[in-house]
């Protein structure tokens, strides 16, 4: 019945093959892929420019999400490293697809899985990451012209106040600031929020963006201290 399938990947111009000597990576591969094509072409407004607000983002993390979890598990993960490489050029074609980021993407499935591994914590499950909840951010640097990044900002509430976007393209980076140094927030909690940075942290703003509804306006800010 195989000849019967017609592949979507090939139909949209991508690219299905992954060069692995594992042959478990390499279907790995192409399941996503094709799980990606699929639903692609169930979205009304594939072929359009998109907006590239954040509900759009969250859309087509939602859209990785599931074909991710359709390919895990449909096969077993055999090279976790390659496995998580695959991933990663495969997230970079369907971005370049939908015209959106590929590693924007990554970090919003990456933030939501750590979510929902925190909510197995609360009931019961062990998990010794000390970093509370995560969101899919770009980092802007307070340096005119330096490239943003797309990494997870993660905060440490409330017995620190710390919050950290790590970024993990080619080598590893990490930027921590604590909350004070979040001057303001802007935007709503549907369409994500910018928090205005200290300058003296090195970097300008971070915009986020989780599902919504996952948090409110003053979540990443220090309460101001009561008045009596």
């Amino acid at each position: 019945m195989g000849i019967f399938n017609r592949s979507q990947a090939r139909k949209f111009g991508m690219q299905t093959d992954w060069p692995s000597t594992d042959p478990d990576v390499r279907r790995y591969y192409k399941a996503l892929v094709e799980a990606h094509a699929r639903r692609i072409a169930q979205m009304p407004n594939h072929g359009s420019d998109s907006d590239q607000s954040w509900y759009w983002v969250e859309g087509v993390a939602l859209l990785h999400k599931n074909a991710a979890d359709y390919a895990a598990v449909l096969l077993r993960e055999r090279s976790k490293a390659e496995m998580a490489r695959a991933r990663k050029a495969a997230v970079k074609q369907l971005g370049n697809m939908l015209r959106i980021r590929g590693t924007l993407i990554e970090s919003w499935w990456v933030a939501d899985r750590m979510n929902v591994m925190r909510i197995g914590a609360s009931s019961g499950l062990p998990l010794g990451d000390k970093w509370k909840y995560a969101f899919a951010c770009t980092l802007h640097s307070a340096t005119p012209g330096s490239p943003s990044m797309d990494g997870v900002l993660q905060y440490m509430w409330p017995e620190h106040n710390f919050q950290r976007v790590h970024v993990e393209e080619g080598e590893e980076f990490e930027a921590i600031w604590r909350a004070e140094d979040v001057i303001s927030v802007e935007g709503d909690r549907y369409e994500g929020f910018v928090l205005n940075l200290d300058p003296a942290t090195g970097w300008s703003r971070a915009e986020v963006c989780g599902r919504a509804g996952n948090f409110t306006q003053d979540f990443f800010m220090k309460p101001s201290p009561k008045i009596e």
